[in-house]
């Protein structure tokens, strides 16, 4: 399953019923889940590798951060 189609599935699934069915919570968790999912892990190697853990770490959390804002 590909990380960017896993929004548009939910919305296939339950439509614009999005905040009857889920919670803000279980919306946010839902986000942090497909963003910090295995394939992301992997990513993470790939920006160490390229970039420095430091770099990556940065990267990573400002992820994280702006994550936050949609919610």
């Amino acid at each position: 399953m590909q990380k960017d189609l896993i929004g548009a599935m939910l919305l296939s699934v339950l439509g614009r019923e999005i905040p009857l069915a889920l919670t803000s919570l279980q919306i946010y968790t839902f986000g942090v889940a497909t963003t910090i999912g295995i394939p992301c892990i992997i990513a993470l190697g790939m920006l160490t590798k390229e970039f420095g853990f430091k770099k990556a770490i940065t990267l990573t959390v400002s992820t994280i951060n702006n994550l936050q804002s949609f919610i």
